[in-house]
């Protein structure tokens, strides 16, 4: 079973450690308290230290004999160490010497000098249930018990559910009535976008054939390219023309005929003989011919 509360006290002043335990656990405060919760066959020191680790407040009863007790000692040391508060509960007029000195030096103590005690253990009471509530902001809503908290969670789940029972035709409506042109709308895209595909591939198709014709025209008609290239004059291929020479004429010779009188004799008869002899030959080659 879990608790709150670790009790420190020397022997001496164990009515005063009971009557205390006695009024927290009164006012719903778990108290563990030695040799009480101290389980039977147990390690006495590992109860002690299982005790103090697990506890979240540490009350420590004070007194001549507290200053004396070693175990006291060591137990404030151990709540110290692990960062417990520790509330002293002073019940004779000392002050704490050495090493009790050392860690309560500087801690708020709660007297108890005076009777009636019971006064006390109520102050005590109060302290150590304020020290274990947690820190209430302000305008927060003071925390129900587990129970309360459950069934109420239980009655809003409830009214929910009905809600939505009562409101589920309505929303169903609703929700047919925003998805009805949604649909339709995805429906008109889909059908835009086919198109748009189908227009695509057409004239993709156009453009492949007419491709492939020209391809064809061009290759069918190869000579005139041939002829064109051929007949192409500077003009056409872009070269400068530079204009042609005009050819210097030359004159017509002169024919030198030299007169009869100009012929020496010899010269006359040896044109003479030759003129015959070709006369003579001329007639034998065409006698010949005609017999023939």
């Amino acid at each position: 079973m879990g608790f709150d509360v670790f009790i420190s006290y020397p022997h001496e002043d164990k009515a005063t450690a009971d009557a205390a335990c006695a009024k927290l656990e009164a006012a719903g405060t778990r108290c563990w308290i030695a040799p009480r919760d101290v389980t039977p066959s147990a390690d006495w020191a590992a109860s002690i230290i299982e005790a103090i680790d697990g506890c979240r407040v540490v009350v420590l009863i004070f007194s001549s004999r507290t200053n004396k007790s070693k175990q006291v000692h060591r137990e404030v040391q151990r709540a110290f160490e692990k960062e417990k508060p520790v509330v002293p509960f002073r019940i004779e007029n000392m002050l704490p010497e050495k090493t009790l000195a050392y860690y309560m030096g500087s801690v708020h103590w709660l007297d108890a000098l005076t009777p009636p005690l019971e006064q006390h253990l109520q102050a005590l009471s109060e302290t150590v249930n304020g020290l274990l509530r947690p820190p209430q902001i302000a305008g927060e809503q003071v925390p129900l018990k587990r129970e309360v908290k459950a069934e109420l969670q239980g009655a809003e789940a409830r009214r929910l559910r009905n809600e939505a029972e009562v409101k589920s035709p309505a929303t169903e409506q609703e929700r047919r009535q925003i998805i009805g042109p949604t649909r339709q709308l995805s429906r008109l895209a889909a059908v835009i976008g086919s198109l748009v595909g189908v227009t695509v591939l057409i004239a993709m198709g156009v453009l492949l054939v007419a491709a492939r014709q020209n391809a064809v025209i061009e290759t069918s008609v190869p000579s005139s390219t041939t002829v064109e290239r051929s007949t192409s004059t500077p003009e056409s291929l872009g070269a400068p023309v530079t204009a042609a020479p005009i050819p210097t004429p030359i004159p017509a010779p002169v024919a030198l005929t030299p007169s009869n009188s100009d012929i020496p004799p010899a010269v006359k008869k040896v044109s003479s003989e030759r003129f015959h002899s070709d006369t003579s030959t001329y007639d034998r080659v065409l006698a010949k011919i005609k017999r023939s």
